[in-house]
């Protein structure tokens, strides 16, 4: 059953008439996937959540906080469904963190969709309520449920269900439907963090290999969501699943295979790793680490345990079966995580490069081979226009700010190590003026790591959203001092509302290109796809831009720091592997951009800072220029 055949099913059901329809949690992967399919199917569907790049881009979407019961209220009036699929799913954070998310969010929505009369509430739950570390059998709604939730999140969203529940009896028209392991193209947690583990080399077999769950395609549990909205007694919970169990390991065997993985894997028996998950809890909490650990007991539990559903409920009160067999499922997914998308996009994007100043280096530290000369060592940003969706910057460059973070101690130092040469006249903010671009007009920023010499400017757009990977904000986000200075990181270049304008990346799950398996494709067009280049810094990105008809530009940042090491291969410098946070993945990023170069070499490759980039695009007449201008 390909897309267009569950938007066939999803009119039958449903009707010509188009409904009002909120979903909570748009930005997920079952929240995206459910709005884009009712929208496709002529609905007047509200999206809803933190990070408007990680919703459907074709459905109209308004940003909201769950916990903000005025601004969730809001968004009800007028609607005659909401799908809730908001949650907070980290099995690591503090409950009351979860809380916030999964009970009150939830509450929330209940006087919302109260308030305003919504005729229907469908409240997406899921089976870890019922997981007690032990292998169950065809688990049914009715069973009893462990004495001892198996994590925070777990107990959170059994909370959950007991507020719908309460507020059925009172009158709301709702009903919970469980989820059970979701997978299919597009997912950012399941698939994409085992492949994670995998290829930091951590990835082992718990237990004997034999053990067989159930999992659901993505597709079913969305057509399940759809039958939701008019059937089923009020009330009620629907477990949904694929309904063919898979044996765990042979399926994660077949994924790692099929993505040129090696499908051999170390074993640990399961009650050794329980122990070691045991342990790493205990120090993570212990220590204050804000990271999740890199086991949980209740994800070995997952990994070990069988666990399979009744699909009884499901049957009876929505007359749910799966859609999507699992088999072709499966197929689907691989061949999302292998797809490739090499093609130049119909859509172009007007792309100016600026410098905002420099630091001197002697180029034999910046290049493998190079001459001991002094260099200028700009710090680029670029203007990118998109003819629908307005300006986007690609970093903020240098500004005087540099010099206030680094006039106290221990920031001092890295002012002593990248001198900083620039100016009111240069900051990004007035380059944009001088190439006459109003800066109110920016809408985003994609930051391609946190260094310094790459964030000067953001105070000056505090309207914009400000884009970056996951990974990135969680290896600087509470740093200071010495643990800043490590990364490169002035935690005063910030803005005062940085989380709050926050849009962070959690995985790459669009088609990739050459050696980079995955991107995250901005507008779902081809036009800035953004790729994973970690090494220098963590979660470091670079973005891919189709600027003209046969012609894409691929800023790097600073996964290399001159063109002429990726087009000749050079070997990166000893000063190149100090500045890396990982010098394997600087390494391995480098080897891609070689292989990628190789491939298509018609794509101009453009590092931060490199010189001969400098040149090319006449950054030190730019500066000459601003000076004399006064701006």
């Amino acid at each position: 059953m390909v897309d267009s055949d569950l938007v066939h099913v999803t009119k039958r059901l449903l009707g010509a008439t188009s409904r009002k329809i909120l979903v909570t949690g748009a930005t997920g992967f079952v929240g995206r996937r459910v709005a884009a399919i009712l929208a496709e199917a002529g609905h007047d569907v509200t999206a809803t959540g933190r990070n408007r790049y990680l919703a459907p881009i074709h459905v109209p979407f308004v940003r909201a906080d769950i916990r903000n019961a005025g601004e969730i209220a809001e968004l009800c009036r007028n609607q005659s469904v909401v799908i809730h699929c908001a949650s907070n799913t980290s099995p690591w954070a503090s409950y009351d963190r979860l809380a916030e998310t999964n009970v009150g969010g939830t509450e929330n929505v209940i006087a919302g969709c109260s308030r305003h009369g919504v005729s229907r509430l469908v409240h997406v739950s899921s089976t870890s309520v019922q997981f007690g570390f032990r292998d169950a059998f065809d688990i049914s709604e009715n069973d009893n449920l462990p004495r001892k939730f198996a994590c925070g999140y777990a107990e959170t969203k059994h909370a959950a269900e007991a507020a719908v529940r309460a507020a059925c009896d009172r009158g709301l028209n709702g009903l919970i439907v469980r989820a059970r392991a979701v997978f299919g193209p597009g997912d950012q947690s399941l698939l994409p963090r085992m492949l994670s583990v995998y290829d930091q080399g951590k990835l082992r077999q718990i237990g004997d290999g034999n053990n067989v769950t159930d999992l659901t395609y993505v597709d079913n549990l969305v057509y399940a969501l759809v039958l939701a909205i008019d059937a089923g007694k009020s009330g009620e919970t629907c477990t949904i699943t694929g309904g063919e169990p898979v044996q765990l390991w042979d399926l994660v065997r077949r994924i790692l295979k099929a993505t040129n993985r090696d499908a051999q894997l170390g074993r640990i028996p399961y009650g050794f790793a329980h122990s070691l998950a045991h342990i790493s809890e205990i120090s993570h909490r212990r220590f204050g680490r804000r990271n999740e650990p890199p086991l949980t007991r209740y994800t070995v539990g997952l990994l070990a345990k069988n666990q399979t559903f009744s699909s009884v409920a499901a049957r009876r009160e929505l007359g749910y079966q799966p859609v999507v067999s699992m088999g072709e499922g499966i197929e689907r997914t691989i061949e999302s995580l292998t797809m490739k998308s090499e093609t130049d996009s119909r859509v172009r994007v007007d792309v100016q490069l600026f410098t905002t100043g420099y630091t001197s280096q002697s180029f034999h530290l910046v290049e493998h081979g190079g001459k001991r000369q002094t260099v200028a060592f700009h710090a680029m940003i670029a203007l990118i226009i998109h003819p629908k969706h307005g300006v986007t910057l690609f970093d903020t460059g240098y500004s005087p700010r540099f010099h206030e973070a680094t006039s106290r101690w221990p920031y001092r130092v890295y002012g002593k190590i990248t001198p900083a040469v620039t100016s009111l006249e240069s900051t990004c903010i007035n380059v944009l003026k001088k190439a006459g671009v109003d800066p109110a007009q920016v809408k985003r920023i994609i930051l391609s790591h946190l260094h310094a010499d790459h964030v000067c400017g953001l105070r000056d757009f505090p309207q914009a959203d400000i884009i970056t990977t996951e990974t990135a904000w969680k290896s600087v986000a509470g740093t200071r001092g010495w643990g800043a200075l490590r990364r490169a990181f002035l935690p005063d270049l910030l803005p005062d509302d940085m989380e709050d304008r926050l849009c962070l990346l959690p995985s790459f799950v669009d088609p990739g290109i050459g050696p980079f398996e995955q991107c995250h494709d901005l507008f779902s067009d081809g036009s800035i796809r953004l790729i994973n280049l970690p090494g220098h810094a963590n979660g470091q990105l670079g973005a891919l831009l189709q600027a003209d008809v046969e012609k894409r530009k691929f800023l790097i940042a600073d996964a290399a720091w001159t063109r002429r090491t990726i087009t000749e291969s050079l070997p990166p410098t000893f000063a190149f592997r100090g500045f890396a946070d990982n010098v394997r993945d600087a390494r391995q990023t480098l080897s891609k951009l070689c292989e990628f170069h190789q491939r298509f070499p018609q794509i101009e490759l453009i590092p931060t800072h490199c010189p001969a980039v400098a040149d090319q695009y006449e950054f030190d007449r730019q500066l000459r220029e601003l000076v004399e201008a006064r701006i």
